[in-house]
Parts: C-alpha cells; structure tokens; sequence
C-alpha cells in the first residue's frame, strides 16, 4: 500500500471515530456533517469525498458495532454442544466487552428506534447483517423443538436478556451515584451483576 492509500485510509479511520463519537452521544438527526467536520478540523467537501450522505456515514458506523457484536454472538448461540448457561455467559462477556467502551450504546440504540426504527433497520439490512438474526431465531427454535432449552416465547428471551445486561448501562449515573456505596465503582456492579444475569437466563430457558 502507498503513502496516498495508507493516508486516505487514516483518514476515514479518523472521520468514522469522529462519527461514530458524535453520532452515540447526540444521535443520528442531531448529529450534521457540519459537526462531523468542525470537529475533524477539516471542510465539508473533505468528508464527502470519503461519505458521500450522512446515511452512508451512519451505515458504516452503525455497520461496524454490529460486525462487533452479531457474528461472536452468532457463533456463540448457535454452538449447541455447549451448555446453555456456559453460553449465556460468554454472550454477557461479548457485550461487556463493548459496553465497557462504549457505554452511552444501549441509550443511543433505544433513541434511535424511538426516532426511526425503520431507518435502524434498513441499516441492518443494507449491510447483510439480517442473516445473523434469522440464524440465531432458527437455532433457538429449533433446540426448543428438540427439548434441549424451554418453549419460551422468542420475545420474552429477548426482553429478558437485554432488559438483564443493557438496564445497568442505561442507568449507569443512578448506579454510579447510588449504588456505588454497596457495590462499589460501577465497573465492580457490573462484574457482580453478572452470575445474576446467567442464573436468571439459565432458569427461564434451562429444561
């Protein structure tokens, strides 16, 4: 790779960091090229040569968590030689791993589906990650059908699963300022949250 390539590339490295900071913290629509720009120090024309639309900009960004987070999750569900609570407890890990990092996530993504949750999942849509889901959806039907997990409505596995592990991130600030006296710093709530989390998962699904 040449200098004008290698260049280019830390560029748009640089903008969908800038992007992607902009975009978890004020939200698709509050967020404008204008913003992206003054806070890259560079001029409009500049980032609509590398993102010609904000959608395109969004996409990538959005794009980018998702291939984060679907195919770990993905690969992990849908080992069915593994105990399910073993694997409940890896999917906590895959998304402490990110929200450690990324903490403002979970409120970004509940925004944005209150906003326009059709345009969240055209997103999803426009960068091939759908399979993921309907893969995961097939794998826990089907080990429902076979006995190996409870007959829970999908639904229910779903609310109950996010509502366990996003709840903490959501209300980081209560945990931090109220919490914190019990619990300690919220880095140490999580951590002691999660074997609540794997045993509540493991007793709605395990047969």
């Amino acid at each position: 790779m040449d200098d004008k390539n290698i260049k280019c590339e830390d560029m748009e490295t640089s903008i969908l960091r800038t992007a992607k900071r902009l975009f978890l913290q004020n939200g698709f629509e509050e967020t404008t090229m204008s913003m992206i720009a003054m806070e890259m120090g560079v001029n409009r024309p500049t980032l609509h040569y590398y993102f010609r639309t904000k959608d395109k900009m969004f996409q990538a960004v959005f794009g980018s968590i998702i291939q984060s987070l679907l195919p770990k999750i993905h690969e992990t569900i849908t080992n069915t030689d593994r105990d399910i609570t073993d694997r409940i407890g890896d999917m906590v890990n895959i998304y402490y791993a990110i929200l450690k990092d990324e903490p403002t996530l979970p409120l970004f993504i509940v925004r944005e589906i209150q906003r326009d949750l059709q345009h969240l999942l055209n997103t999803i849509y426009d960068t091939h990650n759908d399979n993921f889901f309907l893969s995961i959806t097939e794998s826990l039907k089907s080990e429902m059908e076979s006995g190996k997990i409870k007959k829970i409505p999908l639904p229910f596995v779903f609310y109950t699963f996010y509502g366990l592990v996003m709840t903490p991130f959501l209300t980081m600030n209560l945990g931090t300022m109220v919490f914190s006296k019990y619990s300690g710093p919220f880095d140490a709530l999580i951590t002691k949250w999660k074997p609540y989390i794997v045993n509540q998962m493991t007793s709605l699904l395990k047969s």
